[in-house]
């Protein structure tokens, strides 16, 4: 829902494109997942590793249906 204050995250310039194209994507705890479309270069090129566990603090909790709809129909496996 739009109105909801929890549909929503504050990202980067970078990842909020990532996110919104679905190259990117959180797990309900906040790891980052990354998608296979890019290669290690263009992932380089963006200083992100996809391998990497990096964990976003998701503030404040109770994003995980929004969460599991991007990763379900958004995100880019």
């Amino acid at each position: 829902q739009a109105d909801d204050h929890l549909n929503g995250l504050s990202l980067s310039p970078t990842y909020d494109w990532l996110f919104d194209q679905g190259y990117i994507s959180f797990s309900n705890n906040g790891e980052l997942i990354c998608g296979t479309q890019f290669s290690s270069f263009t992932w380089n090129k963006l200083k992100i590793n996809p391998n990497s566990k990096n964990k976003l603090r998701i503030y404040p909790e109770g994003r995980e249906e929004y969460l599991e709809y991007h990763r379900d129909v958004v995100f880019q496996h």
